[in-house]
């Protein structure tokens, strides 16, 4: 055990203080960085840490992109525009849950007439 320090106070002869108020601030939220892999030719899929975003097929009429739960969200002149449209739905699906989550009448019940 170490010896007390003599410039150091010890605990009994702190004096007490007023909590501290401080501001709450929402920090803004990173987006969830997708992982695109190309599982095979003209197949390409994407997972964030927390879902599955999607798929983009490569077919006569172009990209075809499919959200994570199978429905279509268009076809696309280029992969960027595919994976884009998908990240983004993802982003405002992810955005929607957390506002469910901290919605003040989560778990609210209806009265009963």
């Amino acid at each position: 055990m170490h010896a007390p320090s003599a410039n150091r106070p010890q605990i009994d002869e702190l004096l007490p203080t007023e909590p501290i108020a401080l501001p709450i601030v929402d920090a803004p939220r990173q987006r969830s960085r997708a992982v695109w892999i190309q599982v095979e030719s003209g197949l390409h899929v994407a997972n964030t840490a927390a879902t599955f975003v999607g798929t983009v097929t490569v077919t006569a009429a172009g990209f075809e992109a499919r959200d994570g739960a199978g429905r279509h969200r268009g076809t696309f002149t280029s992969l960027d525009a595919a994976k884009g449209s998908l990240e983004a739905c993802a982003e405002d699906a992810a955005a929607a849950r957390r506002a469910r989550r901290t919605s003040p009448h989560r778990g609210a019940v209806a009265p009963v007439i």
